[in-house]
């Protein structure tokens, strides 16, 4: 043969190949036995992926949710935080309000004189039915402000008033 009927039979050989390898079919000399096998295995690694998938999603709506929370929780000890200073500074402004109420009460009363002398059961008891019997005939009314009681307090509030002035005879 020539070089030439050589070569052309080389490029037929080559040409048979390539088609073959086009139409190539990989089921071409398998088993029924085999196919259902690789169906099988391919079958379980897509469930094994979609499972993957799955717990992937899961854990990440996880992540998701317990972030969320944890933000919830933040801003709601943030509220507290903030609840708490809020009231301090009210009960610090009310307790400014009444200590400057008592100093102001304070300051309007005087001790003229001071008792030093022991006295007896009968005349303290007489003092003091002096005492009621001149409240009940004066009834004596003052004017308190009550803009304290319209605040929420945990604190009870006590006025009293004693402005007497007694003299002995």
């Amino acid at each position: 043969r020539s070089t030439q009927s050589r070569s052309s039979a080389a490029t037929d050989v080559y040409k048979r190949q390539q088609q073959r390898r086009r139409h190539w079919d990989p089921t071409q000399g398998k088993s029924q036995k085999q196919l259902m096998k690789e169906a099988k295995k391919n079958e379980k690694k897509e469930q094994r992926e979609a499972m993957m998938n799955f717990y992937q999603e899961k854990s990440k709506k996880e992540d998701d949710r317990r972030k969320k929370d944890e933000e919830r929780e933040r801003q709601r000890e943030e509220e507290e935080r903030k609840a708490e200073l809020l009231k301090q500074q009210l009960e610090e402004e009310q307790r400014k309000k009444e200590e400057e109420e008592y100093q102001k009460w304070k300051d309007m009363f005087s001790v003229e004189e001071k008792g030093t002398e022991k006295e007896t059961e009968e005349e303290e008891q007489n003092l003091m039915q002096k005492f009621i019997d001149y409240i009940k005939l004066r009834k004596v009314v003052m004017p308190v402000s009550y803009t304290h009681l319209t605040l929420p307090t945990i604190y009870s509030v006590q006025i009293s008033v004693v402005a007497v002035s007694l003299k002995k005879k």
